[in-house]
């Protein structure tokens, strides 16, 4: 008797353990899952979206920060960047400027100089200017090499930002 009761008690576990496992198993399976979709989308996702949101703003913020701190910090203690410099010339006289020198033709007739083509690049127009050709007024001219510059061919007067020399 003594040997019924313990395998009934035996049986009687094993059906227990076998019915928590299979519980277990069906839970969460497309009949019962163990979060519906409409916690995800009513619930959840919008809660994540305000957290991330929350988030960005914050960081925008800090980034806005920093860049009105160095804004502020920069402002007043750099030198001026330096402006035009209005230069006269007499017919046959040539301005030559450095690389990356501006030139702009504002009264008068000049022609490209250089030692190399192209002289100068017109900036206004997007093109080359070799040498001997005319430069037209109101363009901006950049020397392409230390050879590059303009001959009056007329007096002219031109606007300058840069190194150059005047010949």
């Amino acid at each position: 008797m003594k040997k019924h009761r313990l395998f009934r008690m035996v049986l009687l576990g094993v059906t227990a353990v076998m019915a928590v496992s299979m519980y277990a198993l069906a839970a969460g399976s497309e009949g019962d899952p163990l979060i519906t979709l409409s916690y995800l989308t009513q619930r959840f996702t919008p809660s994540v979206l305000s957290e991330v949101d929350g988030q960005i703003a914050k960081a925008k913020a800090d980034l806005a920060a920093q860049l009105d701190e160095r804004i502020q910090s920069s402002t007043g203690t750099g030198a001026a960047a330096p402006g035009y410099t209005v230069v006269s010339l007499s017919e046959g006289q040539r301005l030559i400027g450095m690389a990356g020198c501006e030139m702009l033709l504002r009264m008068g007739s000049a022609k490209c100089t250089a030692a190399a083509n192209p002289g100068l690049i017109d900036l206004t127009g997007s093109t080359e200017v070799n040498a001997g050709l005319p430069v037209e007024a109101n363009h901006l001219y950049m020397a392409t090499d230390g050879s590059g510059g303009m001959t009056a061919v007329t007096n002219i007067t031109v606007l300058v930002r840069g190194s150059y020399t005047v010949q």
